[in-house]
Order: structure tokens, then C-alpha cells, then sequence
């Protein structure tokens, strides 16, 4: 007699769904700022936002910007950033303590100023947990006098 039932180990799957954090940045108080003065500190908001369905942790943005621009400072505004800005390198990391659970949001702040007359440009890209696509937002003035 044969037996076509097989005894043995039940095969488990496991799947992890990754958070989907997405970034969006722009000038503060007026997210529709074009206009830079040269020499006048212009203000930067950074939202980080977590649309997935798991939580997110060892989330970084860096934010970077061109050579006519000098770092100021950077602060938190929700959520506990720690930044630490490289004025050589024209960049600024910042590293969000703990996770950002699925919903939520955090905001850093950015302030730089322009050193130079023409356009300056502010990137930021934000790096998370595994299986999450970076993604980048950036806002592009023009100094005047």
C-alpha cells in the first residue's frame, strides 16, 4: 500500500511589508518662495512622512546644496532629529531618534544663506529601512541683491 501523504515540517512564509516613507520639502513661511536675497537666511522645512504599513526606524535625510550657499543651522520641529552639518561638503545629516510609526509624520528645519548671486538649489533625500525607495524633494531659488 502506498501513501501519498508526506509527514513532515509545515513550511512557514513570512512577509515584511516596509514602510513607504516619502519626503517633501519647501521654503518656510512661504512654501512658494522663489526669490533668495543674497546674504538673508532663507528657511527650509523637511517633512518626512510614513505611509506604509509598518513602522520606520533608522530613517536619515540628507539634505545638500550648492556651493553659493552657506549653512546657517538646523532644529527640530516634531520629532527628535540629530543633524550635523558639513559646511565643506555643502551637506547637513540628520538622523531621526527612534521610529516613526506608520502614519505619522516628522519635520526638520534647514536654514541657509545664500552667498552668491544666481540659483541656488536645496536637496534632501531621505534613507530608511530596508525594502523602502528613497525618495528626494528639493526647491530652487534665485539670489538677487
Amino acid at each position: 500500500m502506498w501513501d501519498d501523504v508526506q509527514a513532515g515540517p509545515v513550511a512557514q512564509y513570512g512577509f515584511l511589508f516596509p514602510a513607504a516613507v516619502t519626503i517633501d520639502k519647501s521654503t518656510y513661511p512661504d512654501p512658494n518662495q522663489t526669490i533668495a536675497h543674497l546674504g538673508q537666511p532663507v528657511t527650509f522645512r523637511i517633512a518626512v512622512a510614513n505611509n506604509g504599513p509598518a513602522d520606520a526606524s533608522g530613517l536619515t535625510v540628507v539634505d545638500t546644496f550648492t556651493k553659493n550657499a552657506g549653512y546657517v543651522s538646523s532644529s527640530s520641529i516634531s520629532g527628535v532629529w540629530n543633524c550635523v552639518g558639513k559646511t565643506t561638503k555643502r551637506t547637513v545629516t540628520c538622523t531621526l531618534s527612534g521610529a516613526l510609526a506608520k502614519g505619522q509624520s516628522a519635520v526638520l528645519q534647514v536654514v541657509l544663506k545664500p552667498t552668491d548671486k544666481g540659483t541656488f538649489t536645496n536637496s534632501a533625500c531621505e534613507s530608511g529601512p530596508p525594502g523602502d525607495t528613497q525618495d528626494c524633494d528639493s526647491a530652487t531659488l534665485t539670489v538677487v541683491p
